[in-house]
């Protein structure tokens, strides 16, 4: 069984890859978030796509809160000057960017 070793090899280099993460820290379609890294003033909630979602390169559960109600929200980078926070609603995101708006 040759094949075994091959397939624990490609798994190895997968999980070591920059763009491997836990598929529970993937946010879903339809969930809502904002670009955080950006000037609270010109962000705005936008739904998550199938497009951003290929753009994120590392996303992690985090408290998005904001100082405000603890929420629970996913973290996605997409480079160094592009960091999305994304909720489970629109709603949540709304209010977690109000959080943001604020404390500026």
């Amino acid at each position: 069984m040759r094949l075994v070793p091959v397939l624990l090899a490609c798994a190895a280099l997968l999980s070591s890859s920059p763009y491997a993460f836990a598929a529970t820290d993937v946010p879903a379609e339809g969930t809502y978030g904002f670009d955080w890294l950006k000037n609270p003033n010109s962000t705005q909630c936008v739904a998550v796509t199938k497009a951003l979602i290929k753009k994120f390169r590392k996303c992690e559960l985090t408290d998005g809160s904001f100082g405000g109600d603890p929420a629970k929200a996913r973290k996605c980078a997409i480079d160094k000057r592009s960091e999305y926070m994304v909720y489970e609603s629109k709603e949540a995101c709304a209010k977690a960017l109000e959080t943001e708006k604020a404390n500026e």
